[in-house]
């Protein structure tokens, strides 16, 4: 029997459980480890399950059911050209720090590319698994969709990307390398680039390997970018890069509703809610 809050309350039920499940640990590693960064950092990727959690428990209790959410998350059959997006699209992020740095007159080291690119190519699959894309079998493989029952797409990305944005604040205390940022910007930029991963997740069908196609991009691009190591782990490089790609994310958000509509963020589709057979 489903009890009365999961039923009424679903999304608000999923976003307490990713947050207690990922606070829980992020607050406890920081306080028993303190500085040791590499302890920090194990606990940091066991509480990032947390959104996959929830929606597995969700999923098991008021829908789609387990079985079908766990199907739609292996689900890869759609047109290149999403995959193709959700590559592409991040790649504007380290064109848009180069031109800035250029700009400012940095110095360009572009011998540093070929090793950035091996760099960034094994970096995929270290993030998709463990660095971020484990967390879209929850925001896009359930409360995306969920939302999506019931409101537009672009209200919905929005709510997503508050939810996601919010659920990183304990590393902000306790992870160095969320040292320096400003939450205010880096809240701008997750809610931004949630638009934007609605309009892929919708656009290629509910496919949730697009989203975290586009997760490990978003995580790692920004490597590719020839500037000096020195510069790079500046604060002051780090907060630019920060708004820098919040001008990339929220320039993509803005031609995706343009083109695409507030409602569905997906060309011919007058609402994308995944299907059971979906999974989503």
């Amino acid at each position: 029997m489903v009890p009365d809050a999961l039923r009424d309350h679903p999304v608000a039920a999923f976003v307490a459980v990713a947050y207690g499940f990922s606070w829980a640990w992020w607050v406890g590693g920081g306080l028993l480890f303190g500085g040791r960064t590499v302890a920090f950092t194990a606990v940091q990727i066991v509480g990032s399950f947390g959104p996959a959690v929830a929606a597995a428990l969700l999923a098991s209790t008021v829908g789609p059911g387990l079985r079908s959410w766990a199907r739609g998350l292996f689900r890869v059959r759609v047109p290149l050209r999403w995959y193709a997006a959700a590559i592409g699209v991040p790649l504007l992020v380290p064109v848009g720090v180069t031109a800035w740095w250029a700009a400012r007159g940095g110095t360009l080291d572009l011998s540093l590319v070929p090793g950035r690119l091996v760099r960034y190519l094994f970096g995929f699959v270290f993030v998709a698994l463990v660095g971020g894309g484990n967390e879209e079998p929850g925001w896009r493989g359930w409360m995306l969709p969920k939302l999506q029952e019931t409101y537009g797409a672009l209200t919905s990305a929005v709510a997503v990307g508050l939810a996601w944005a919010a659920w990183h604040a304990p590393l902000f205390v306790f992870s160095p390398a969320y040292a320096g940022r400003p939450p205010v910007a880096y809240a701008a930029f997750v809610v931004a680039a949630s638009v934007v991963f609605a309009w892929l997740y919708n656009g290629s069908g509910s496919v949730v390997p697009v989203a975290v196609l586009l997760h490990v991009g978003v995580n790692t691009a920004t490597v590719l970018a020839p500037v000096p190591r020195t510069a790079m782990q500046s604060p002051g490089f780090s907060q630019a890069g920060l708004y820098v790609q919040l001008g990339v994310w929220t320039l993509v958000a803005l031609a995706a509703v343009a083109v695409h509509g507030r409602e569905t963020l997906a060309a011919g589709a007058a609402r994308v809610v995944p299907t059971a057979d979906a999974g989503g």
